[in-house]
């Protein structure tokens, strides 16, 4: 007795054909059947009601088509209508490559981080100071002590670290820039007034002190540079200073 052999469908033999990473347009009748592991590999397939068997046999590494023929395609897209037909791609696993992050921008995030204390104004006499007396000039201590922070990404650490430079004073006549805190002694850190606030806005000097910050920063961990300068900081408060006049009699 003779058998009539079996002849594959169009869409298993283009299969059989197909090479890895190929693209095939399947009729609109198409449609996407459920996920299935090829070789390790996610797939999604595009077939009329059909289906692929993992390990089954078949070209371009995905198994024999069932229910009409089945191509696998990219899990991601499923099968996207291209002029008519459902165009259907192998999966590609590459792996997206890492985000670099440059250690300049980590040094600028942990600058950010830095907390500036406002400085606190502090003379002495008190509460105002006279002409051809000298003023005592400082700021709280702890006001003018560093400051550090830190920031990472891209498996690297960076230390910014906030160093106090000077406090300018603007004393209204004239300015004056310490190296110190100042203290009440005004040995480090004073002025000497020449004219009374008399004629200022409310018989008062509005004076101010703005410490200015250097900040350096290290780095740790995977850093393409170890450390460096960023901008200056500065920080100011102002206080109103009252300042007069030494009144003396003089008699014959």
């Amino acid at each position: 007795m003779l058998t009539t052999p079996t002849r594959p469908t169009a869409a298993a033999l283009a299969l059989s054909l197909l090479p890895a990473g190929a693209l095939l347009l399947l009729p609109r009748t198409a449609s996407a059947a459920p996920c299935v592991d090829q070789g390790g590999r996610t797939v999604r397939v595009c077939a009329g009601g059909g289906s692929v068997r993992p390990g089954s046999g078949g070209g371009g590494g995905g198994g024999a088509p069932t229910g009409g023929g089945a191509v696998p395609v990219d899990e991601d897209l499923g099968c996207p209508e291209e002029e008519g037909a459902f165009a259907c791609n192998l999966v590609d696993d590459t792996p997206e490559p890492a985000e670099v992050v440059p250690t300049a921008a980590v040094a600028e995030m942990a600058r950010d981080q830095l907390t500036i204390p406002t400085p606190t104004i502090h003379t002495a006499p008190s509460p105002r100071t006279y002409v051809k007396v000298r003023t005592s000039l400082w700021i709280d201590r702890q006001d003018f002590a560093p400051r550090v922070a830190r920031a990472s990404a891209g498996g690297q650490t960076v230390t910014a670290t906030a160093e106090p430079q000077s406090v300018v004073w603007n004393m209204g006549e004239n300015t004056v820039t310490c190296t110190t805190a100042g203290s009440p002694k005004g040995t480090d850190c004073g002025y000497t007034y020449n004219r009374s606030s008399a004629g200022r806005p409310g018989g008062a000097y509005t004076i101010s002190a703005t410490i200015t910050w250097r900040v350096n920063w290290t780095c740790t961990g995977a850093c393409d540079q170890a450390g460096g300068t960023l901008d200056d900081m500065s920080s100011t408060s102002t206080s109103p200073l009252i300042v007069s006049e030494i009144q003396t009699n003089t008699r014959d």
